[in-house]
């Protein structure tokens, strides 16, 4: 009997060996994966043309990455000489990057272009077609699917004659704050600050300083929370179209430009007939009316 207890006890010590074991396994898997679960970081894509893309340790991309730490993962999307026309000598549309924008789905995407639209062939041939083609980009990357929060950065100066700052200053950036009045997507002003040659080392590229200004605006705007817009002249009773009772529906912009967009909207209460008081947020999350 005193043999058959011995063993007894031998074999409930091997099998608490056994789950200790396995318990220690998988509690070591546990702390091992918890810092991958806190992980998540949110992806800013700069957008632009050689202003992005340059500049090395001194880029403003490089500055700002340094500066939002490590719960950012900042990609550089700049590209040498491209344009937001369409029809431009290098037209951004057509790289792969602005292809990627899609498969990567990041958070926040800042949009620099315009600098090289600005040149004399461009623009004579195709200035017409830049707002309507700046509307379409802006258009696009809010069909992205992870609703990234977009800025528009408006372009430097120009101190170089290649590029016509008139264009840029006076014709460009009008157009561009008013497609971002129009969408609810937010401005990163590179225009105003970048007012002096001493910024520049070519007259259209940044230098040291240059890019450091540049990196303060960029900094500034993306850690900044989005704001409330008040109800836009675009929008009125006459233009909303209400769709699906639930909490989350969809608003419908009619006798608009473009007619035929339909945006996710989040209501505060569920939606009933006809128009009711609730707030009414476009996809980005941004308040565009209230009644």
């Amino acid at each position: 009997m005193f043999f058959i207890n011995l063993c007894n006890v031998l074999c409930t010590c091997k099998k608490a060996k056994i789950i200790s074991k396995i318990f220690s396994f998988y509690l070591s898997c546990i702390i091992i994966l918890i810092p991958f679960t806190s992980m998540a970081k949110t992806m800013v894509v700069c957008v632009g043309n050689s202003i992005t893309e340059r500049g090395g340790e001194c880029g403003y991309v490089t500055l700002i990455t340094a500066r939002l730490g490590d719960e950012y993962d900042v990609r550089n999307f700049g590209i040498s000489g491209r344009t937001m026309l369409k029809k431009g000598d290098r037209p951004y549309w057509k790289e792969k990057y602005f292809k990627e924008l899609f498969k990567l789905k990041p958070d926040i995407i800042t949009l620099m272009l315009g600098t090289n639209d600005a040149k004399g062939g461009n623009w004579s041939r195709h200035g017409k077609e830049f707002k309507a083609d700046a509307q379409a980009m802006v258009d696009t990357l809010l069909s992205i699917s992870s609703k990234p929060r977009i800025f528009i950065a408006l372009p430097p100066h120009s101190f170089n004659r290649g590029y016509s700052d008139d264009v840029i200053s006076n014709q460009e950036v009008p157009i561009l704050r008013s497609i971002a009045e129009k969408t609810g997507v937010e401005v990163i002003d590179a225009n105003t600050p970048m007012n002096s040659p001493a910024y520049f080392g070519d007259g259209i590229h940044p230098n040291a300083e240059g890019y450091k200004v540049l990196a303060d605006v960029y900094y500034n705007s993306i850690t900044s929370k989005p704001t409330e817009l008040e109800m836009q002249p675009h929008l009125s009773k006459s233009n909303l179209q209400f769709f699906h009772i639930t909490n989350i529906g969809v608003l419908k912009l009619s006798n608009l430009p473009g007619n035929g967009f339909t945006y996710t909207i989040n209501t505060s209460e569920q939606m009933k007939s006809g128009i009711s008081k609730e707030k009414i947020f476009l996809l980005n999350g941004k308040l565009i009316s209230e009644y």
